[in-house]
């Protein structure tokens, strides 16, 4: 009969932890669509040689020892686009 009686809590209590684990999972996959999708390539090497690919010129691109070359952005809409008028306080 005492085990009866606590049913209905102990449904209400895994009900409510369920919900609370749903609504976080669905806070999180927008977090991280929102905020963190685009994150992996800065972090993987390059699939191709990166000089060869960049150099479109036909002039030998050549670092000193110990220096690299990568791209760290591409294809950005509006780049190097600067607002006509900068106020200085």
């Amino acid at each position: 009969m005492f085990y009866n009686y606590f049913m209905p809590v102990k449904k209400i209590a895994l009900s409510s932890v369920i919900i609370i684990v749903i609504v976080f999972a669905t806070w999180a996959g927008i977090f991280y669509w929102q905020n963190l999708r685009g994150f992996l390539p800065g972090f993987l090497s390059p699939s191709q040689d990166i000089v060869e690919s960049i150099n479109t010129t036909g002039m030998p691109l050549k670092l000193p020892p110990g220096f690299g070359i990568e791209i760290f952005a591409k294809d950005l809409p509006g780049v190097r686009v600067l607002p006509t008028r900068m106020s200085f306080s």
